[in-house]
């Protein structure tokens, strides 16, 4: 049997990565940069200041709406045009809100579920047919809130990421004679602007800290890779044990 190394196989792979001015998806694009990858780097308007603030020659911005069909066709045109194509798309985009229940309007139910999970389907699903003749790697960024319900975060949010979970499940069985590989991160807590002022107990977490986005980021790079070639349409917890 072939002894393969250790390291991640990101050297010369194209990977798109969105909602990368967030705490997750800036970590995840600084990631996938370190390991060799072409990342496409991608946010709703000035994606790129990425550009100023890292400045590596690996790194293509395009902001893009990903609620928005026509600019998601032009996003996954584009790319493809300039790149040949995507081997990896690593799916951060999303909202959070902690609205209470009795308080949640349609508009707001509308909104949160447009972009948590109509824009994972627009991205992710465009991506996937792309992938479909070379195979790839399709990484989601679900939560621990779809999986539980969560406490502290508003009921559509918690409904926007289980729908995440059910559609990364079904887009797997679909990619699988495609060898294209689906899978979910589900974050708890994580440090970054999205739940600033969020009030969280840190002894509930049993390792004692909440996350940071670069354990995201690193578990993205994981599922990325030919080392999870044999893991499909799971999600994966990271959340320090505060999901057991």
């Amino acid at each position: 049997m072939e002894i393969v190394s250790g390291k991640h196989d990101m050297n010369g792979k194209v990977a798109l990565v969105t909602g990368a001015l967030g705490g997750i998806g800036l970590a995840t694009v600084q990631t996938f940069l370190r390991e060799g990858a072409i990342v496409i780097a991608t946010d709703y308007k000035e994606t790129n200041r990425l550009e100023e603030k890292l400045n590596h020659r690996n790194l293509h911005t395009i902001d893009c709406d990903i609620t928005d069909e026509q600019a998601v066709d032009s996003l996954i045109n584009e790319s493809v045009t300039k790149f040949g194509q995507f081997d990896v798309v690593v799916h951060c985009a999303g909202i959070y809100e902690t609205t209470p229940d009795h308080e949640l309007s349609l508009e707001a139910w509308k909104r949160m579920l447009d972009i948590n999970l109509t824009g994972t389907f627009l991205v992710t699903n465009k991506a996937f047919q792309q992938m479909k003749g070379h195979g790839g790697k399709i990484v989601c960024l679900a939560s621990n809130a779809g999986q539980t319900g969560g406490d502290l975060a508003g009921l559509h949010y918690a409904a926007s990421k289980g729908g995440v979970i059910a559609y990364m499940k079904r887009l797997a069985k679909a990619g699988a004679k495609h060898h294209v590989y689906v899978n979910a991160i589900a974050p708890g807590p994580i440090q970054s602007e999205m739940i600033q002022g969020v009030p969280f107990d840190v002894d509930a977490f049993p390792l004692g800290r909440i996350g940071a986005p670069e354990d995201v980021a690193e578990t993205a790079l994981f599922l990325s890779s030919q080392s999870s070639n044999y893991i499909t349409g799971q999600v994966i917890g990271v959340n320090g044990g505060l999901v057991i």
